[in-house]
């Protein structure tokens, strides 16, 4: 993996002392993802975080040593799926969540996973636009149907 200091970022797996950076990372992104019925999910705490690294990988990229864009993936047999992606704002349009995501991706099929899942609502282009820059397929999507509110439904 190694440091890709041209660009002024290093690339690495991270471990469990990081574990604070990551929850604090997340807490700085958290109100960018969507949350839908498909696609919500919980504030990452401290300890949440560590879990991550009790149940699969995690790589970061980090600038002068900060930790700037964040992935988390684990895996079960051949299959690693990434539970998310997370840049800070301050560091976005960079291609920094392709990288890490690319990273995480390289890493585990090193490791023997020759298949790859992750998720992403389709509000977010974002999301969207990595997982196809790495290489992914959209093969399914989530639909949220919601009753229309009272304005919108047609007079009786």
């Amino acid at each position: 993996m190694g440091a890709h200091r041209e660009h002024g970022v290093d690339v690495e797996e991270l471990t469990v002392a990081d574990a604070p950076q990551v929850a604090a990372l997340e807490s700085v992104t958290f109100s960018d993802y969507p949350q839908t019925q498909a696609t919500y999910r919980e504030p990452l705490t401290e300890a949440g975080a560590a879990g991550l690294f009790a149940d699969g990988r995690v790589f970061g990229i980090r600038r002068n040593g900060q930790l700037i864009a964040v992935t988390a993936t684990s895996a079960q047999g051949d299959l690693t799926e990434t539970h998310f992606t997370s840049v800070h704002p301050d560091h976005r349009r960079q291609g920094l969540a392709t990288v890490v995501k690319a990273a995480s991706i390289l890493a585990n099929a090193d490791a023997g996973h020759t298949w790859f899942g992750t998720g992403g609502a389709g509000t977010n282009a974002g999301s969207i636009g990595m997982n196809e820059a790495v290489g992914y397929e959209i093969t399914e999507t989530w639909h949220t149907l919601v009753p229309p509110r009272s304005d919108d439904r047609l007079p009786s």
